[in-house]
């Protein structure tokens, strides 16, 4: 038994491995994830593109780093 995300069970692994996979519907089982870097002004021209995707796509909460109001030093 184990408890892991369910996107880290694949998708063929009930049917190959006979895995059976019970989706946790309480509280405790929410996640939320967190977008980390050292230093926004190092990343790749590709990286800045995807963290701006990212954070555009979860509606920019209210944060402060970098002059970015998205963005939240931790």
């Amino acid at each position: 038994m184990a408890i892991l995300p369910r996107e880290a069970l694949p998708r063929h692994a009930a049917d190959e491995y006979g895995i059976i996979a019970v989706p946790l519907r309480e509280a405790w089982a929410e996640r939320r994830f967190v977008i980390c870097m050292r230093d926004r002004q190092a990343l790749t021209l590709a990286a800045a593109h995807l963290l701006d995707h990212l954070l555009n796509a979860v509606g920019g909460e209210a944060c402060e780093s970098n002059g970015d109001p998205r963005i939240k030093t931790l």
